[in-house]
């Protein structure tokens, strides 16, 4: 279980940070791409942090 928090913080993590290295270029911003990558790490995040709280039986 630790494992998938992990893995989920991790994928949320490079889609974050994918979405700032994009929308910092700026050259080709694409509104559906930032939106997917922020879709994408909202996910992943909430993902993490709820095995993280099975873990800890919160």
């Amino acid at each position: 279980m630790a494992f998938l928090s992990i893995f989920f913080l991790i994928i949320g993590v490079i889609a974050l940070t994918w979405l700032i290295i994009h929308v910092e270029k700026g050259m080709r911003y694409s509104r559906k791409k930032a939106f997917i990558s922020a879709s994408v790490a909202a996910i992943m995040f909430g993902f993490g942090l709820h095995f993280l709280m099975m873990i800890f039986g919160t």
